[in-house]
């Protein structure tokens, strides 16, 4: 079955919880998860874990439940949903859709709810929980507080929602956009827990509204055609600026099903589709630098070296065609060895440079701090004096 163009999720986790609701041990909702999720993917989809009196399985494939968690807390079953991994336009169910499109903010998405004892957890993508599973140690729950809605948002959560938002700014840099402020946060949907749905934008307007909570704008209406899908690819690209947006998420609620679906609409700088317009081309190093930071990003433990090269690999199919990705091969996993060996080479340093020299001139001595930085906030966990060494040597390039 295809997870995209036929399964229902919402009704796959109302039937989940109706046989899993009476049950009191991970063994015995194993086998029905096994039949309603695993039967789609693969045995590693579901990982255990267990935190003192919450313990349970989260749902790893990269799909419209990715990230769900099922199991018990103090012997109460629960499911929290995940928020879907959201597909472009032309691969998504929202195409000839009646939608609404919404800004796509550049930060890290947390979800946050409340346990029957009103204590708030929250979680990002592939990580269970938010206060001790942070991307490099970062405490995901202490950086949501320096945004004073822990209160706001707590009593909305325990009238039984579920809310998923963008944590951004200065201090949870993302990818595309720097942002002035040191750190936000906007809600981007909200879940109705009694029934495991995604509510529609004007539901999630009053609730935001009433409890004083910011939501991310809205920017449009109307039937998604390809025609309309591409206008909206193509203003995508002036909101790439400080300040801005990385484009845009379409929304469609199903009123049939209870429930919203997604695609994200971004222009053809961020999707980047040149790559594969050459035979010869491959991804460029820093953008898989870029997959496999998100990998580590999103999951703490990987049981293997070819789960994490898996994982790096559905990342970058997210961006890029099978076949680039394929034609890639060799070269991610040299740059994912590299990687796991903290070592790096002249290659993948060079073309972050000449992507980079395309919005400043790196070679002029005035910019070489900004360079640096930037070198800095790309390659991670790498020594300065490596990174300058190449940057001395990419800068001598072409000169007698």
């Amino acid at each position: 079955m295809s997870d995209w163009s036929e399964w229902k999720p919402r009704k796959i986790l109302e039937e989940i919880y109706e046989e899993c609701r009476r049950k009191r041990t991970l063994k015995t909702i194993r086998p029905i998860l096994a039949e309603k999720l695993v039967a789609r993917g693969s045995k590693d989809d579901l990982r255990k874990f267990t935190h003192g009196q919450w313990t349970g399985f989260i749902y790893n494939k990269r799909n419209s439940l990715m990230g769900s968690t099922f199991g018990f807390y103090v012997n109460k079953f629960m499911i929290i949903r995940g928020y879907p991994k959201i597909r472009y336009a032309e691969d998504s169910r929202v195409l000839d859709k009646e939608v609404v499109t919404e800004f796509k903010l550049d930060g890290t998405n947390l979800g946050i709810w409340s346990f029957p004892d009103g204590k708030i957890m929250g979680k990002t993508r592939l990580v269970e929980r938010w206060d001790s599973q942070g991307w490099k140690g970062r405490n995901w729950k202490t950086l949501f507080e320096r945004t004073q809605l822990m209160d706001k948002i707590s009593k909305l959560v325990k009238e039984d929602y579920q809310i998923f938002g963008e944590l951004y700014g200065k201090d949870n840099e993302g990818e595309f956009i720097k942002y002035s402020i040191p750190i936000a946060f906007k809600v981007l949907d909200i879940v109705d827990r009694r029934n495991f749905g995604f509510l529609d934008r004007d539901t999630k307007v009053k609730l935001c509204q009433q409890y004083d909570i910011p939501l991310v704008e809205e920017s449009w209406r109307g039937i998604l055609t390809q025609k309309e899908a591409e206008r909206l690819e193509f203003q995508a690209k002036d909101l790439l600026k400080e300040d801005g947006y990385e484009g845009f998420v379409a929304k469609s609620f199903i009123a049939e099903d209870k429930d919203v679906y997604f695609c994200k609409l971004k222009c053809q700088e961020v999707r980047e589709k040149c790559w594969g317009l050459s035979s010869s081309f491959t991804i460029p190093s820093f953008i898989i630098q870029k997959a496999i930071q998100k990998a580590q990003e999103n999951m703490t433990r990987f049981t293997s070296k070819d789960e994490f090269e898996e994982f790096v690999r559905q990342e970058l199919l997210e961006e890029a065609s099978e076949e680039l990705v394929n034609k890639s091969k060799e070269k991610i996993r040299r740059v994912l060895e590299n990687r796991m060996a903290n070592q790096i080479d002249a290659d993948e340093i060079f073309e972050y440079l000449d992507e980079l020299s395309k919005e400043i001139d790196v070679k002029n001595p005035a910019n070489k701090r900004l360079v640096m930085r930037k070198l800095a906030d790309k390659f991670i966990g790498f020594k300065p004096a490596t990174l300058y060494g190449l940057y001395n040597r990419y800068s001598k390039k072409g000169k007698q």
